[in-house]
């Protein structure tokens, strides 16, 4: 009678400690749900901040590629006036031997 006094005493104690556990769960949910909706929503935000960042990963090569060519357009440009200097500075020459040469 005694052990099963004792017994019921260590059942009813463990009885109440898992429903104390249970209920510290039952309370702790919400904040598990919140947590996880915040993650949700933090995912969610990273996925769209690492599309941008490709957008502009491929515009700045883009725009790379575009310098690039248009300073390979500048060199051209900037040949062609030097040859046309020299080429005026050539024609100017021989327009002066031209009127020496009838004077």
């Amino acid at each position: 009678s005694r052990l099963k006094g004792e017994a019921g005493a260590k059942s009813a104690a463990l009885h109440e400690q898992l429903s104390a556990m249970t209920r510290e769960l039952r309370s702790d949910e919400p904040l598990l749900m919140q947590g996880r909706t915040k993650l949700d929503e933090l995912a969610a935000r990273r996925g769209v901040l690492e599309g941008r960042l490709g957008g502009f990963e491929e515009r700045r090569k883009g725009l790379a590629e575009r310098v690039a060519k248009l300073k390979a357009e500048a060199a051209e440009c900037e040949k062609e006036l030097q040859a046309a200097k020299t080429s005026g500075s050539t024609s100017r020459e021989r327009q002066a031997e031209l009127r020496e040469s009838l004077v």
